[in-house]
């Protein structure tokens, strides 16, 4: 039986090493979102003038509009920012579990609540960010249509805060039954 238990939290650290090494790049990823996000956000608030000026950008075509950028730019920079925060919070949880192997431990918990926590925001907060810009800067409600309130995302990460729960109580279940050997 040792021999088995062993050979299962090997296992497991192998595989959470390349789920790590997944994450990382799926957060490079989401970093170079988050720039794109910065430099639209930049290039319509601070030189669309000049870009149309040049020819450009052509303000007729769909999504080159000044509030379209500007509200595209922000939305896309938040969502970035907050994707590549998601999934840092979860390669540095796998990481943790390859390294010690002991996957049931109250940071793991932790992190899983932070992973939860912040696909919440994922789901809600470039909505109502593109909402606010778009009214404050140009006094027209616009969200774009893939930056809505997703509430697959929501549900996913509420599903995820449970199981986060569930996890923290059996690593206290745990912390118990060790102490009581």
């Amino acid at each position: 039986m040792p021999a088995f238990h062993e050979k299962t939290l090997n296992r497991i650290s192998i595989l959470c090493r390349i789920v790590f090494i997944v994450l990382i790049a799926i957060a490079a990823f989401a970093a170079l979102a988050f720039l794109i996000g910065v430099i639209l956000f930049v290039c319509g608030a601070f030189g669309y003038d000049f870009f149309v000026a040049i020819d450009s950008w052509n303000p007729a075509e769909p999504g080159f509009s000044q509030y379209e950028l500007v509200t595209e730019g922000a939305t896309f920079a938040l969502f970035g920012g907050l994707a590549v925060t998601s999934y840092v919070i979860a390669a540095k949880m796998f990481y943790s579990i390859a390294k010690t192997k002991r996957p049931f431990d109250r940071a793991r918990a932790r992190e899983l609540k932070g992973v939860a926590w912040v696909n919440a925001a994922c789901a809600i907060l470039p909505a109502l960010l593109a909402a606010a810009v778009s009214t404050i800067g140009f006094g027209t409600v616009y969200v774009p249509e893939d930056f809505s309130i997703d509430y697959d995302t929501l549900i996913n990460a509420l599903i995820l805060l449970a199981f986060a729960y569930i996890f923290d109580y059996g690593c206290i279940l745990q912390e118990q039954d060790d102490e009581l050997l």
